[in-house]
């Protein structure tokens, strides 16, 4: 919805930062000391009323790992708890966004490359917009999402140390969407496509990975995600540099996957390493769509240049720029933050996805050049 100025949407949305950032102070003060007591279990007090009798500069005695183990779980558990909580408290009360009659940038936005703005994500050829509006700073989603950000430093989402997600997908589903999130939400259904071994023939022409069939030379059409391979990925995973090669079935007009080359060699339905080498080309098309269609592509190079030149070369009551505002505005706020959260070091995509933070900024920078405003589709 587009409204006018309300009165001080600012004092609003400060008073809504202060009310979220005492509770998240007091929740982390009572997590802080419940994490530096630990559980006082037998070894915990062993510890304690042995400490007396240390001769002095004597290292302590490790503490046995079975009482680390108990301490990760109950951390992992409040951590848990915290954050499904803020998501769904969120989303529960997330309401329509009110979006303000444009009324001109001052001072005009400039593009900057990322890395200025960014010191810590070394990526010169991406420009984004030097400042954030200050219209877009006095949201209160602004500043919900500003201390959101915050808190992934201070109180993180991921920690280490912890038993792997189970193997049964359904078991690690009902781990990750809990009770509460069903009472709110609806139980995420699994597509068809991906039921059992992934139907890839079927995936290459419909969703979010149609946009990546090409007829390939040798005959035939393709995935092609062979550069993926160039990029620095974390220790112990598999390179996502894959291709896989679909033949068309003329008798029921459907595309099946016949050759998949990877880190595994070349290989066809009935070898061995079929399966494993769907799931890497299933897990490589997935990665692109995420970190390249649709963040790099979607939000930097489309999205930045589009709202800097709403701004910047539309009058606000131009009806082409009445008419692409309410997508227009946000941007560069939404943007910074979201920079901040997943592109940093230590952030969402170098924790989640299998490149080093390294090897997502050199697969930011090259797939920024390739860029063509058609595949917005």
């Amino acid at each position: 919805m587009i409204r006018g100025d309300e009165g001080s949407r600012t004092g609003r949305a400060r008073r809504v930062l202060l009310v979220l950032l005492g509770v998240s102070i007091g929740f982390l003060a009572v997590t802080g000391r419940a994490r530096r007591r630990g559980r006082a279990g037998p070894a915990t007090v062993r510890a304690m009323t042995e400490c007396d009798d240390r001769p002095p500069g004597t290292t302590p005695t490790p503490e046995p790992s079975v009482a680390r183990q108990d301490r990760a779980r109950a951390l992992w558990s409040l951590r848990k708890r915290f954050w499904d909580t803020l998501a769904i408290v969120k989303v529960r009360f997330n309401k329509p966004a009110v979006i303000p009659i444009p009324s001109g940038t001052v001072p005009p936005l400039r593009p900057v490359p990322l890395a200025s703005r960014f010191p810590g994500i070394p990526i010169p050829n991406i420009r984004i917009g030097d400042h954030v509006p200050a219209d877009e700073i006095d949201s209160p989603r602004h500043y919900f999402y500003a201390l959101q950000v915050w808190l992934y430093r201070v109180f993180s989402p991921m920690q280490r140390g912890l038993p792997p997600i189970d193997a049964d997908p359904e078991q690690a589903l009902r781990e990750a969407y809990t009770d509460a999130h069903r009472r709110w939400f609806p139980s995420p259904m699994l597509p068809r496509e991906f039921a059992g071994s992934p139907d890839l023939g079927l995936l290459a022409v419909a969703g979010p990975y149609a946009g990546y069939l090409e007829r390939a030379p040798e005959g035939g059409y393709q995935w092609d995600l062979r550069e993926l391979g160039n990029y620095e990925a974390h220790g112990g995973l598999r390179s996502l540099g894959v291709k896989v090669l679909f033949r068309l079935d003329e008798a029921s007009r459907r595309l099946h996957p016949v050759r998949i080359e990877s880190e595994l060699g070349a290989c066809g339905p009935t070898d061995p390493p079929w399966a494993l080498a769907q799931r890497i080309a299933l897990c490589a098309a997935s990665t692109h769509t995420s970190l390249v269609r649709h963040f790099n592509w979607v939000h930097l190079a489309a999205g930045e240049p589009l709202a800097i030149g709403t701004r910047n070369c539309l009058p606000p009551n131009h009806s082409l720029c009445r008419l692409i505002w309410p997508h227009m505005f946000g941007t560069q706020s939404s943007n910074a933050l979201v920079i901040r959260a997943q592109m940093e070091r230590g952030g969402d995509f170098d924790s989640i996805f299998s490149f080093t933070h390294e090897g997502m900024c050199h697969l930011f920078q090259d797939s920024y050049e390739t860029f063509r405003f058609v595949v917005n589709d």
